[in-house]
C-alpha cells in the first residue's frame, strides 16, 4: 500500500493487522483519483472510516487543502500518525478518534470531498450519508466503498459513477439540487 501519486508519490503506508480494516488496494485507489481528480485540488476532505488513512493522504498528497480522520479504532491512531509522518501531512491534518455519528454531531466544518470506506458488513454508509448532508459544501462529493451487491439508501444523493472492481463498487454521489 502506498501513495500513487503528488507530493508523497511512492511512499509506503502501513496499515493494521486487522480483519476489521481492509485498506483499498492500489489499483482501486488509482482509478478512484483519475475520475475523482476535478474535485481534489485545494478541497477540504472528511476521511470517516480512516483506517490506515490512505484515501486521505492521497488526496493531501494530490493538493487537498486539508484533512480530519476519523476512525473508532484506538489502535488505528497510531497507524494513521505514523502515515500522516511519513508523508509529512502533520499540517494540513487532524485525526479524532471516536465513532463516526459522535464527531458529526460535534463538527462544525463544511467539507468538499468525503470519504466513506466502513467495515462491509454494516450500515454506516446509509447512516453517514444521512447525517453528512448539512456538512457539505455547494459541489462536495461523497465517495462510498461497499461490498459489490451492496444496496443502500442514498435519498437525497445524485450517483454521479458507480464502478465495480472486483468484490468492491465505489460510489461517487453529490446532493440532489432542490
Amino acid at each position: 500500500m502506498r501513495i500513487i501519486s503528488g507530493s508523497a508519490r511512492g511512499t509506503k503506508l502501513v496499515s493494521l493487522d486487522s480483519l476489521d480494516t481492509r485498506p483499498t488496494l492500489d489499483r482501486v485507489k488509482e482509478a478512484l483519483f483519475s475520475s475523482i481528480t476535478p474535485y481534489v485540488s485545494e478541497s477540504v476532505v472528511l476521511d470517516l472510516f480512516a483506517g490506515s488513512a490512505a484515501l486521505g493522504l492521497e488526496a493531501l498528497s494530490r493538493g487537498a487543502k486539508e484533512c480530519d480522520f476519523i476512525d473508532n479504532n484506538k489502535f488505528a491512531k497510531q497507524i494513521i500518525e505514523t502515515n500522516i509522518k511519513k508523508t509529512h501531512m502533520e499540517d494540513k491534518s487532524s485525526v479524532y478518534i471516536c465513532d463516526f455519528l459522535d464527531f458529526l454531531d460535534r463538527c462544525n466544518k463544511k467539507y468538499d470531498l468525503v470519504f466513506l470506506d466502513p467495515p462491509y458488513a454494516s450500515d454506516f454508509v446509509e447512516k453517514a450519508l444521512k447525517k453528512l448532508k448539512p456538512y457539505l459544501n455547494g459541489n462536495a462529493i461523497v465517495v462510498a466503498e461497499v461490498l459489490k451487491g451492496t444496496e443502500f439508501d442514498y435519498v437525497g444523493y445524485e450517483v454521479l459513477k458507480e464502478k465495480s472492481y472486483g468484490k468492491v463498487s465505489i460510489f461517487t454521489l453529490t446532493k440532489e439540487l432542490v
